[in-house]
């Protein structure tokens, strides 16, 4: 039995290890984007103007948020209730979060 919960305690350990290289992989893809949107604004079928880097940075913020917010959630780091309140909530009363909602709420 000690042997079953090591060994699941273990899987659990990679699990995570995973999911945090992978999270540091987004943030530097999007870091990299971010600091020059000028060159990588194409590769989002977008063109290069002030208000698709603004509206790529919004969005590019909003995405790291909530996937960091949803660690700390996984991790029970940080409660639903405050979730809701101190994230949720105010991304989402604004007509950029909800427009950020309604295109990506399915993947």
């Amino acid at each position: 039995m000690v042997v079953a919960l090591a060994l699941s305690a273990q899987g659990k350990q990679a699990e995570a290890a995973q999911r945090t290289a992978i999270r540091a992989s987004q943030i530097e893809i999007l870091s990299i984007a971010m600091n020059d949107p000028a060159t990588y604004l194409v590769c989002f079928g977008l063109s290069d103007n002030p208000e698709n880097r603004t509206r790529f940075k919004r969005q590019a913020y909003t995405t790291m948020l909530l996937r960091r917010t949803l660690d700390l959630y996984r991790m029970r780091c940080m409660e639903e209730k405050t979730i809701r309140a101190e994230i949720l909530r105010p991304l989402f009363s604004t007509g950029f979060g909800l427009q950020y909602w309604e295109q990506n709420r399915t993947l």
